[in-house]
């Protein structure tokens, strides 16, 4: 049911049209966006993707990594549950877009290199399934790339405007969980002080000035980590 809501909100052409610019155009978003580039493509570099590797973005959203994929791959299967999203995730060119679920994906075992999973694991309390789906469609030795919250002030408001709740899901939690997924993670990296979404709302040069800070004086207070994570068994 959660997933359904999901699927309704994210469908609505007025949340589409202005996705990006609402978290990645506006004042300090820009900010965010830069980082959030820069941390896909640092944790793609450790993983060592390269031209012949296949790549899976689901959700691949409004496709805005598909560019930074490409610089290492450009055999690149979209996915969303979203028909809205993938209509505009079209203009990046990947190999192949899908509308489906995260959790029931139309792909064969063990075919993946790597999946990218941005911006998704706040959506739900109960991350089992999607890793499971994770561990069934990537290869031996494949990685898994995703961010999570920390701790944001987010999740303990209810928010219909936002897509609704969001979770946090601090590092032992997820330890735990990918082990018994057969993952293990080989990199995390703390990622922004301020929460991404406030961050919108707070001049773009402010924003720099206190995640500069931030990265000195409490580098690990951090409200969400990207992770790459690699399947072991």
């Amino acid at each position: 049911m959660q997933e359904e809501t999901k699927r309704i909100y994210y469908s609505k052409s007025e949340v589409v049209d202005i996705y990006d610019w609402k978290r990645f155009q506006r004042l300090g978003g820009r900010y965010v966006a830069k980082k959030e580039n820069s941390a896909l493509e640092e944790l793609l570099t450790l993983a060592k993707i390269d031209s012949a590797s296949l790549i899976l973005d689901c959700p691949v959203g409004t496709g805005r990594f598909i560019p930074n994929l490409k610089k290492f791959s450009n055999n690149i299967i979209a996915a969303d549950i979203s028909p809205s999203m993938i209509e505009v995730a079209k203009s990046y060119g990947a190999s192949e877009y899908l509308v489906c679920s995260a959790d029931q994906l139309p792909l064969a075992n063990e075919t993946i290199d790597l999946w990218v999973m941005s911006r998704f694991c706040f959506h739900f309390e109960d991350l089992s399934v999607f890793f499971k789906e994770a561990s069934r469609v990537l290869k031996k030795n494949g990685h898994l790339i995703f961010d999570a919250f920390n701790w944001s002030p987010r999740s303990l408001v209810p928010s219909p405007f936002l897509g609704g709740k969001t979770f946090n899901h601090p590092p032992a939690e997820l330890n735990k969980i990918l082990g018994v997924h057969g993952f293990e993670i080989v990199k995390r990296l703390p990622t922004f002080f301020i929460p991404t979404y406030i961050s919108t709302f707070i001049p773009n040069f402010l924003v720099e000035g206190v995640e500069r800070i931030s990265d000195q004086v409490a580098p690990l207070a951090k409200t969400k980590s990207f992770y790459l994570v690699k399947k072991v068994e």
